[in-house]
């Protein structure tokens, strides 16, 4: 079975939502969603594609119930529900480096939920992005740490100096 559809899709409408965090808020977004694109276009043949952290469980509910395909795009921490598939596979990959024929995107089919289908899709792209997040943070952290190394403790009258150890 091949977890991805294929390439050749039109978006026909497009929202970027600001996020406000008010529960209520997103499942009256979701559900009005669902009727602006029914009203404009039908609901037949319509893929909605989510991030995690607009819809509800209500608002999940209301998806499911209008028969609309949807893709949802969940937290990165949902992956570690799956440590045996992500480490062991199997992956398909759906898109390579045409100049390396490596893997750029790959993807696998890990179960069913409630009826959804539960893909994991990982990507180098994606991988070098979370690399520069966790090197800038690290970069961050060494400079605090160097700080408090160089700075000086008064306690009582006398400047006691802290030793921290900072490994690469």
């Amino acid at each position: 079975m091949n977890p991805c559809p294929a390439p050749g899709g039109v978006i026909l409408l497009q929202y970027v939502l600001q996020g406000v965090g008010q529960v209520e808020i997103y499942h009256k977004t979701v559900a009005g969603m669902l009727q602006r694109l029914g009203s404009r276009f039908g609901l037949v043949d319509r893929t909605l594609c989510m991030d995690r952290g607009m819809v509800t469980q209500d608002s999940l509910k209301l998806i499911r119930e209008s028969k609309v395909r949807y893709v949802l795009a969940d937290r990165r921490g949902a992956s570690e529900r799956f440590p045996e598939q992500v480490q062991q596979g199997p992956w398909l990959t759906k898109r390579t480096d045409p100049d390396t024929s490596e893997a750029v995107v790959e993807v696998q089919e890990v179960g069913e939920e409630e009826g959804d289908r539960l893909i994991l899709v990982r990507s180098r792209g994606c991988a070098q992005k979370e690399k520069g997040i966790h090197d800038r943070m690290l970069s961050k952290l060494k400079a605090h740490l160097e700080r408090l190394q160089n700075a000086r403790w008064k306690s009582g009258g006398c400047g006691a100096q802290i030793q921290i150890e900072i490994d690469g």
